[in-house]
């Protein structure tokens, strides 16, 4: 017997089931006075890699992603999956075949429908080793049956374990059981795409004059290094519960000027990261009702290049983990939205009972003391110190952050620290293609509420992996999680994780934090409740205002 879930069934089993049965888009309260003007701007904060839902790797692509595709399912204002292109699906009792019934009245943005064939051809085109998507990996993490063969060149694409059934419906088949993997569902990167346009344009098919999409909205403008644009997609299947007609995506990098342009009236909403400390603070006080602060499931840590001889030995990267205060960091450099962290997946990252690592039990000076005795092992000391240098992505806050590190790390345990930065895209390039780098400071945002999003990235063969650590007992345990159905065991094995990540050290975790915004009062619908950040423009609209 199968187990299906209907999207438009009771209540109570979607709740049981962890899904939303939200299928609407803005929820506009009755005697609500719009705004005759649905123009909504805001801070995207960097130029993207790309908008191809396939190749993007970025929060920045896939914030427009959101709004241009859409995938089997999306994620309501509380973080609770709901219905996308598919309206309902069937899961087998050995919870290793997904069947998904696809809308019927789901068409691209040409007026042609999206049919289950979009589907096999984004997900053969995502593990598609041709395609070097630097998501590949995430279709492996979802056991697709075949797809880590099929990366490694071993098999054939048309091998994954997705078929249609007919133009409606789409089955997937896991090699295993994957207890995450609707939670899965929402991220860009399992988007459909469209074939045609793509062997038309190749490279080229996201230009706006291009590109085809099925979201709630289309591309009409990009200025490279200054915004995208785009309009209501009238042929978007929900298109008459979206209010927003269009939507400017900035790309301003400094925290500073995306307040002041706030402040002039030249966007309705700003980036998610608000200036640090004094500013956050003068901002709280200035703006009480217009300051949100919202969950946000991510990371900043560092990235050991375990590939240069002076960082492949533990005790190093651990002294440098060990070596700088990160209550200094998130409660005095950073401000109130910021905590220090000491585990990979923030603390409140569900199915998650975090450990204390032994690094958090000691106190500073404590861990100073114990990270000069690893260096003094590892053959640094004072007539010969440990000269490293901390790479960034531009950023007026990361260098507020990298400076305090290196004051700490030269004044705590006597290493020679530089640091250096680069755009969005060259850091990219820099930590994801090339060996010329030791330490960078990195960040990662959920792809989904489960601790393994963040466990994963340390996989050998993952792009994210980008100091190439690879630990055989943390794989053996990372794949045991993976199939364990028991939450509590599974909390269990992540804490085994964490362990093994404390004790070889090839990241260093500095601080969680929070969405921090500035929204206009005229600005409705912004998901409060959501771990992972996610923004859809198609959920907001705008109050009448002077």
């Amino acid at each position: 017997m199968k187990k299906s879930i209907l999207w438009t069934s009771m209540v109570a089993s979607l709740a049981v089931a962890g899904l939303s049965s939200n299928v609407s888009a803005a929820n506009v309260p009755s005697n609500t006075q719009l705004s005759q003007q649905q123009n909504f701007t805001f801070n995207n904060q960097m130029e993207p890699g790309t908008i191809d839902p396939t190749l993007s790797s970025d929060v920045y692509g896939q914030r427009i992603d959101n709004d241009l595709f859409e995938g089997l399912m999306t994620v309501d204002a509380n973080g609770n999956m709901r219905p996308g292109v598919a309206k309902s699906f069937d899961v087998s009792d050995d919870h290793l075949t997904y069947t998904f019934h696809l809308r019927k009245n789901a068409k691209w943005s040409d007026g042609s429908p999206v049919t289950a064939h979009d589907f096999v051809y984004a997900w053969e085109r995502l593990a598609n080793p041709n395609t070097a998507s630097p998501y590949a990996y995430y279709i492996g993490l979802a056991n697709v049956k075949n797809a880590n063969a099929i990366i490694a060149g071993k098999k054939k694409p048309s091998t994954l374990g997705v078929k249609a059934i007919n133009d409606y419906t789409f089955q997937v088949s896991l090699k295993k059981v994957t207890p995450y993997f609707v939670q899965m569902l929402a991220n860009g990167s399992l988007m459909p795409v469209p074939q045609k346009t793509i062997e038309k344009w190749g490279d080229k098919w996201t230009n706006p004059e291009h590109i085809v999409s099925n979201g709630a909205y289309k591309l009409t403008k990009h200025i490279v290094n200054g915004r995208f644009v785009a309009k209501r997609n009238p042929l978007y299947w929900d298109d008459k519960n979206t209010v927003i007609n269009q939507v400017t995506y900035l790309e301003i990098k400094e925290a500073d000027s995306d307040v002041n342009r706030y402040q002039a009236g030249g966007e309705d909403m700003t980036g998610w990261r608000l200036p640090p400390n004094p500013v956050f603070t003068q901002l709280q006080n200035q703006y009480p009702n217009q300051l949100k602060i919202t969950p946000d499931l991510s990371t900043e840590y560092m990235a050991f290049n375990v590939r240069k001889k002076k960082l492949s030995d533990p005790k190093v990267r651990r002294a440098i983990s060990y070596g700088f205060d990160r209550d200094i960091i998130s409660k005095d450099v950073l401000g109130p939205a910021f905590s220090p962290l000491y585990t990979f997946a923030p603390t409140k990252t569900a199915n998650y009972a975090p450990i204390q690592t032994q690094q958090e039990k000691l106190s500073p000076q404590e861990r100073y003391k114990l990270a000069r005795k690893w260096l003094k092992e590892a053959g640094f000391d004072k007539n010969h110190p440990l000269q490293i240098n901390l790479l960034y992505a531009s950023s007026p806050m990361l260098k507020k952050v990298n400076t305090a590190i290196a004051s700490m790390l030269s004044t705590n345990i006597g290493v020679n620290v530089t640091i250096s930065n680069q755009d969005w895209k060259s850091y990219l390039n820099t930590t994801q293609e090339t060996n010329n780098w030791d330490v960078a400071v990195s960040g990662w945002s959920g792809d989904y509420n489960d601790p393994m999003t963040f466990y994963s990235i340390l996989t050998p063969n993952g792009s994210e992996n980008t100091g190439h650590w690879n630990n055989k007992k943390y794989g053996k345990l990372l794949n045991k999680t993976g199939v364990t159905l028991d939450v509590n065991k599974r909390k269990k094995l992540y804490n085994e994780l964490e362990k093994q990540i404390d004790k070889s050290a090839p990241v260093s975790p500095i601080y969680q934090a929070q969405a921090t915004r500035l929204v206009k009062p005229y600005v409705q619908g912004l998901p409060m409740n959501d771990a992972l950040n996610f923004v859809y423009t198609k959920d907001l609209y705008l109050t009448k205002h002077s």
